[in-house]
């Protein structure tokens, strides 16, 4: 962009043919009209950009489990913003739009658990686990209740008009934490989500269980459970 020195025209705004006047602080500026941005169409830039679609997709219904965005908050510093170091984490681990085994529920390593089964179904999410036991490094002592957290991803819609790739953020109810003892955990479906969930033929889970204090505040997360369907 130029500017005017001797200010001969006063002051100047709008275009003529490819040249744009605007007057900022007294002084006149000339620029040239932007070319317009022609987005490409190829193979390759496609595939980044629903890349990129799924990852920000995911990012919200990440974002949207507040115990869980909780969790994430504490490992982001500076400007960023907890949606977008998510958005960040997990874009270079999304496969064909869809979350793998290195995709992160939750913002890095945690303490280990054991799956005895799992299980998806139009009515509910059930996870079963061994008992956590008392070298997992969890304090009892403030550490009073656990939850399962986890985000279903669906995939291959019986219909194109539908969107390829939907994410639904979970959360169960609270109970009681005992080291020594298994857990069961179940989410019900509400009856948008059943019908979403009868609508796509793959179906993929990030799970993880987070600790609570007394007074329901977030203390420590699990690693991230992997599951597909």
């Amino acid at each position: 962009m130029a500017r005017m020195k001797k200010q001969v025209l006063g002051k100047v705004s709008g275009g003529v043919g490819d040249l744009v006047f605007r007057n900022r602080n007294e002084n006149n500026y000339i620029a040239l009209k932007p070319i317009r941005f022609n987005t490409p169409m190829d193979d390759r830039a496609v595939a980044r950009r629903n890349k990129f679609k799924s990852a920000v997709q995911l990012a919200s219904a990440i974002n949207s489990i507040v115990p869980l965005k909780e969790q994430w908050s504490k490992k982001t510093a500076g400007n960023n913003t907890v949606y977008n170091r998510i958005v960040k984490a997990n874009y270079p681990t999304i496969i064909n739009m869809l979350p793998s085994e290195y995709t992160l529920l939750m913002p890095g390593k945690g303490f280990s658990f054991v799956t005895q089964t799992i299980s998806l179904s139009q009515d509910d999410v059930k996870l079963s686990t061994e008992a956590i036991g008392n070298d997992a490094g969890l304090n009892t002592e403030i550490e009073k209740q656990i939850r399962m957290t986890a985000v279903l991803c669906l995939s291959g819609p019986s219909n194109t008009m539908y969107p390829e790739v939907v994410y639904l953020p979970l959360i169960s109810q609270v109970q009681t934490l005992v080291l020594t003892d298994p857990l069961n955990f179940q989410i019900n479906l509400r009856s948008d989500e059943k019908e979403l969930f009868n609508l796509y033929g793959s179906k993929r889970l990030l799970a993880g269980l987070l600790t609570f204090n007394v007074d329901s505040i977030p203390v420590t997360h699990s690693n991230t459970l992997f599951y597909q369907q």
